[in-house]
C-alpha cells in the first residue's frame, strides 16, 4: 500500500540550530511500567507508596534542578533565544503547576522565550481540567498525554497504572481543554489487542480535536522487565503482524483526518509539528536538566545519571563528551518524512570527513526513485518501510570501518 507523504513547500522543515531547547526530566511515576526503558522512579516501589509526590521530594527536585540549570546555563548562553521548553519524564504531570512556573521563571530570566512552545507531558490520571487551567495560566501552551489505550485489559497487559475515573473523564477533558495544542500517545501491537480496539481508541481521541498523535508499536526493550519476561517465555511477545499491518495503514487513515506524517511514529496537523521533537531529529542543541536527562550544546553531549539520589547529590557534574556525528546524524535526520531544506543538509554534512559522500548518497537515493532531492530532500513513500536499512547505509558511508 502506498503511504501518503506531504509534499507542500510550506511544510519544508528548517534547522534552528542558533536557538535553544530546554528539557526538564521529572523522574517520578505513580507506577513504573514494565515495558518502559526511560528513566523513572515508581512511587509504588518506594516506602509508603502514594499517588502524589511528597512535598519534600518536590522541593528537593526543584532546588537541584535550579542548581544544575545555573551550573550549565553559561555554556548555552550563546544561543540567547529558546524556542521550546519540554517537561517530560517520568510523569511530568505529577509536577504541580507552581513548580513548573518556578522553573519557567528561571529560564525566562536568562533567555528570550517569547513564542516558545512550552509542553508538559504526562498521564491521564493527572490531566484534570483544573490542572490544565493552572498550566495555561502560567504560559504552558502544549500538553501531551500518554494514553496508550482506552481499554482497561490492554492497559493491564501493559502493566500501566489505571485510574478508571480519570480515563472515563479523559475524552471530555481533552475536548474542552483550554490548551488547544494537545496530543496523545497510543500503543499498538500489545498482546491480546485487536485492530478494532486500537482504531476505536484512535477515532475517539481524534474526535476531541487533537493536534498531534504519536503512535508507537510495543517493543521488548533490552533491560526492561517486560523484555526479560518475554525472553523467559513468561509473557507474550508483541503482536508483530498487527504492528506491520497498522504501520502501513495508519498514515493513509490519518492523512484523511488532516494529519501530516512528519516522523516515523509522529503525526500532526499543519502548523502543529512538535518543535521539541524536531529539535532532536534536526540535531539541534538542548539544555537538559534532571536525572537521566541528555544535553547537547551543538558539539558536545552530556548524560546525567539515571538515579534520583546520585543526581541530587551531584547535579551538573556529568561531563561534556565527544560523540560521533557520523553515526548520530543519520539516525536523527533520516527519520524525518517532511521535506528538509538542502542547505540544512549541507550544513550538517559539510563538517564531516565524508560529508560529500553523504550528500552523494542522498542523490543516489533520489536517482533510484527513493526520494526527491531538488531544493529539499524528502523520502518517497516506498522508502519509509525500509528506513532502518537506509540509516545503516548512510552510517557506513559516513564512517566506514
Amino acid at each position: 500500500m502506498k503511504l501518503p507523504l506531504p509534499a507542500h513547500e510550506d511544510l519544508i522543515v528548517r534547522r534552528q540550530a542558533d536557538q535553544l531547547g530546554i528539557y526538564v526530566h521529572f523522574p517520578y511515576c505513580i507506577h513504573k511500567c514494565s515495558y518502559c526503558d526511560f528513566y523513572s522512579a515508581g512511587m509504588d516501589r518506594m516506602p509508603g507508596g502514594g499517588k502524589t509526590v511528597p512535598v519534600s521530594d518536590l522541593e528537593s527536585f526543584a532546588a537541584q534542578a535550579q542548581l544544575e540549570y545555573q551550573s550549565r546555563r553559561d555554556q548555552f548562553k550563546k544561543f540567547g533565544r529558546v524556542n521550546s521548553i519540554f517537561f517530560g519524564g517520568g510523569t511530568a504531570s505529577l509536577l504541580p503547576a507552581e513548580y513548573v512556573d518556578r522553573l519557567l521563571e528561571l529560564f525566562r530570566s536568562d533567555f528570550d522565550t517569547e513564542g516558545a512552545e512550552i509542553t508538559v507531558e504526562g498521564n491521564p490520571e493527572n490531566f484534570s481540567p483544573t490542572y490544565i487551567e493552572s498550566l495555561a495560566r502560567i504560559g504552558v501552551n502544549r500538553i501531551h498525554v500518554g494514553v496508550q489505550s482506552l481499554h482497561e485489559h490492554t492497559l493491564r497487559d501493559l502493566d500501566r497504572y489505571y485510574d478508571r475515573d480519570r480515563y472515563s473523564a479523559l475524552i471530555e477533558t481533552l475536548a474542552h481543554s483550554r490548551i488547544g495544542n494537545r496530543g496523545v500517545d497510543l500503543m499498538y501491537g500489545v498482546p491480546n489487542q485487536t485492530e478494532g480496539q486500537f482504531m476505536a481508541d484512535l477515532r475517539l481521541l481524534l474526535s476531541t480535536g487533537l493536534t498531534h498523535v504519536s503512535l508507537y508499536s510495543l517493543t521488548a526493550e533490552p533491560g526492561t522487565p517486560y523484555e526479560a519476561a518475554v525472553r523467559k517465555k513468561k509473557a507474550p511477545s508483541p503482536d508483530e503482524d498487527l504492528q506491520a499491518k497498522l504501520f502501513q495503514e495508519l498514515p493513509e487513515f490519518l492523512s484523511h483526518e488532516g494529519f501530516i506524517h512528519y516522523e516515523v511514529s509522529n503525526f500532526a496537523r499543519p502548523g502543529f509539528l512538535c518543535r521539541h521533537n524536531l529539535r532532536y531529529w534536526l540535531y539541534e542543541p538542548t539544555l537538559a536538566i534532571g536525572p537521566g536527562a541528555h544535553g547537547f550544546d551543538g558539539s558536545l553531549r552530556y548524560a546525567n545519571p539515571r538515579n534520583v539520589i546520585a543526581w541530587q547529590n551531584s547535579p551538573a557534574t556529568s561531563p561534556m563528551t565527544m560523540h560521533d556525528p557520523s553515526l548520530e546524524i543519520p539516525l536523527c535526520i533520516l527519520r524525518i518524512l517532511v521535506p528538509i531544506a538542502r542547505e540544512d543538509l549541507e550544513s550538517l554534512f559539510a563538517p564531516l570527513d565524508r560529508g560529500e559522500q553523504g550528500m552523494m548518497l542522498l542523490q543516489k537515493w533520489a536517482n533510484q526513485g527513493l526520494a526527491d532531492f531538488t531544493g529539499h530532500f524528502q523520502w518517497k513513500s516506498g522508502a519509509v518501510l525500509f528506513l532502518d536499512d537506509r540509516i545503516m547505509e548512510m552510517q557506513e558511508v559516513l564512517s566506514p570501518a
